[in-house]
């Protein structure tokens, strides 16, 4: 039998770099990237897990604590929308964005000495990193990141002018966001009713947003429907909004209030009013939803992460407590039931990790020109981010279970994990949404038969268990509108876990051996 720990002995994960600790993480960057490409990474991200288990989770804690606060007006009565941030945050955003520049290295060479540009697996394995404490300064990053690639994509012209500031690293780059959400279309976007209007040579935008994250950025992209445009989805269009124009005067919006939220506090949301904000086109009706679709996929892979992240924190979390206090004479993780629970979190903390990450691979593909990856990037990502966001919420509750009542108590960080976990099963799309999607990109992408081999690929073994899938999928097809919905929900979760036991799977590291 092992030496007890100490008598009240209260372990927690402070000084535990979750990087080394992981017996994955440093693999799957050796498996999809090259050699040297994969020691820079690995170098960085041991850098980042030498902060979340210092300092860092500390200051996301303190600047949870001590939310944002709005200041519609200045000391003269001139609208001003000022937000502030206690210190904390802004040292946070100081590591993220100007210290390991992670909204800028997949845009441009040279950050951390990278000549080129970063691949999408070491950019998101530093993110992961990082929302193992943070998961209010990620959310900015996520649309900072997601923004400068659109215009990268979309529009050249904004590209040149906007991808220096929102890039550079000296600590001056700016903040971006999205404001998608309105009264009359939460997930039905095509219900949306605020209006662009031409303006000589450019637009105004009118109307309400009503979750707007990160509301005090300095560009946002977001949907209008131009003067004119038809209904629905196929009548709107996609918009650059800054929050200063170049003369230096404010921009013709207003920040109405930021909201009350059950977790991710340090986060500015807010509610905003457009009233005749300058704006410039960056896709018009036909065009702006379908940029939008691109623009959400990116960010639900960045969900997946940061859910990811919260499972195998979880299980650090459980597993510290567990090795370090015991109970009855005996540890707590030598103890039968508590053995199964922390075999549960482990086995969830790599499912989720190698899921997400399998999207960033799929997204590093599809930039490379792999249109079959395109596909099943488009049609995986949402049903990734269903799965692994549901995970999140109950390893997190697992692991605040796990630390007893401790983990009730706000000194500890279960709670706030708690909190935050149930974010991302609601941004950017909700679970029934993100079932309804994966549903549509099977139809639009035509990849069910890409699917069933992808399984046989990773996993010679399941050939039979991915055919049998797939017959379901043949199934599925033939059903009616009401019943292919009922059917839905057991067609994707039964594809997701295959896809979790192939990637887990022992096969699978024969087949690459």
């Amino acid at each position: 039998m092992r030496d007890l720990p100490p008598p009240r002995s209260m372990p927690d994960t402070i000084g535990l770099n979750p990087f080394t600790a992981s017996p994955f993480l440093p693999g799957i960057l050796k498996e999809h990237l090259d050699d040297e490409t994969a020691r820079w990474a690995a170098e960085h991200c041991t850098a980042m897990g030498e902060l979340v288990a210092g300092p860092l989770d500390e200051l996301a804690a303190t600047a949870d604590r001590h939310g944002p606060v709005l200041h519609p007006y200045d000391k003269r009565g001139d609208r001003v929308d000022r937000v502030e941030f206690h210190p904390a945050w802004d040292e946070v955003v100081d590591i993220a964005y100007r210290r390991f520049g992670i909204a800028a290295m997949s845009h441009r060479g040279g950050v951390l000495g990278l000549p080129g540009r970063a691949p999408e697996v070491a950019k998101q394995a530093l993110f992961f990193l990082l929302a193992h404490a943070d998961r209010n300064v990620v959310t900015g990053l996520t649309m900072t990141d997601v923004l400068a690639r659109t215009l990268r994509l979309y529009s050249p012209e904004l590209a040149e002018r906007y991808l220096p500031r929102l890039t550079t690293t000296d600590g001056t780059g700016w903040q971006a966001a999205m404001f998608l959400t309105e009264k009359a279309g939460g997930s039905d976007v095509g219900a949306n009713e605020v209006e662009a209007r031409r303006d000589g040579d450019g637009w105004r935008v009118h109307g309400d947003k009503w979750f707007c994250s990160n509301c005090q950025a300095d560009v946002i992209l977001t949907l209008a429907r131009p003067e004119g445009a038809g209904p629905g989805t196929d009548g709107l269009g996609l918009f650059l909004v800054r929050r200063s124009l170049d003369d230096g005067t404010r921009n013709a919006y207003v920040i109405n209030r930021l909201k009350d939220k059950l977790g991710t506090r340090g986060l500015a949301s807010g509610e905003v009013t457009f009233q005749g904000a300058h704006a410039e086109l960056v896709g018009g009706p036909g065009v702006g939803f379908r940029q939008m679709t691109e623009m959400l996929n990116q960010t639900r892979v960045a969900n997946a992460i940061v859910a990811a992240a919260l499972v195998h924190r979880s299980h650090l979390e459980a597993r510290e407590h567990a090795e370090g206090r015991a109970a009855f004479g005996r540890r707590l993780a030598d103890q039968p039931l508590m053995r199964e629970v922390l075999g549960e979190l482990a086995q969830e903390a790599e499912s989720c990790t190698r899921l997400a990450f399998h999207t960033a691979v799929l997204l590093q593909r599809a930039d490379a020109g792999d249109a079959t990856a395109g596909a099943l990037l488009r049609t995986l990502t949402p049903l990734v981010k269903y799965h692994t966001a549901r995970r999140a919420q109950w390893a997190c509750h697992e692991a605040m279970e796990v630390r007893g009542g401790n983990g009730y108590i706000e000194d500890w960080p279960n709670a706030r994990m708690v909190r935050d976990a149930h974010l991302l099963s609601i941004w950017e799309g909700s679970g029934n949404i993100m079932l309804l999607d994966f549903a549509r990109a099977l139809r639009r992408t035509r990849s069910g038969p890409a699917l069933v081999a992808a399984l046989t690929e990773l996993a010679p073994g399941m050939a039979g268990r991915a055919e049998a899938w797939g017959r379901e999928l043949a199934a599925w097809e033939e059903l009616g509108v009401e019943e292919a919905q009922y059917a839905l929900r057991a067609l994707g979760e039964g594809y997701v876990r295959l896809l979790s036991d192939a990637l887990t799977s022992g096969d699978r590291e024969a087949a690459r051996g």
